[in-house]
């Protein structure tokens, strides 16, 4: 469920080791975000399949999603040990909980998403941060070149 959360929303480790089960709308598919980093509140938007699997990990006497034995939330690290231990087992080099979030907004994007409906979904203060999630394949380039080039529409 971590790694789901991740790769389908784009939480960042510290919001996602935070989630309150009260903060969870499983009419709306989505979770309300306190403590972010830039400060205010925001609304992650998780695909409806991953429902039934949150609700087994909610229980009625758990304040948060993912709890520590003593009941505080997990720590960012656990998190990241966590990847790891996925990482290491599949044999994937430079998997991390970033990299989670970076396919997110990066598929985002390349699916035809607004930038500014990215910026707001990921939680930065500006879009200059989101431009950082567009990489691009030189086929990409040479794709767009060829679609939208001047040049392209006119014959010469």
């Amino acid at each position: 469920l971590l790694v789901l959360l991740m790769i389908s929303t784009g939480v960042r480790r510290t919001e996602l080791s935070k989630i309150r089960l009260e903060n969870i709308n499983y009419q709306r598919n989505r979770i309300y975000l306190v403590d972010t980093k830039c400060g205010g509140g925001r609304y992650i938007f998780y695909d409806p399949g991953i429902t039934d699997l949150i609700k087994r990990v909610a229980s009625d006497n758990k304040t948060y999603l993912f709890e520590e034995a003593t009941g505080d939330h997990i720590s960012v690290n656990a998190i990241s040990m966590v990847v790891k231990r996925i990482a290491t087992h599949l044999n994937i080099k430079g998997l991390s909980p970033h990299k989670f979030r970076h396919t997110y907004a990066t598929m985002l994007l390349k699916n035809g998403a607004n930038i500014g409906v990215v910026r707001l979904l990921m939680g930065h203060s500006s879009l200059s941060v989101t431009h950082r999630y567009l990489d691009f394949t030189s086929d990409e380039l040479e794709n767009a070149n060829n679609s939208f080039n001047p040049l392209a529409k006119i014959s010469v």
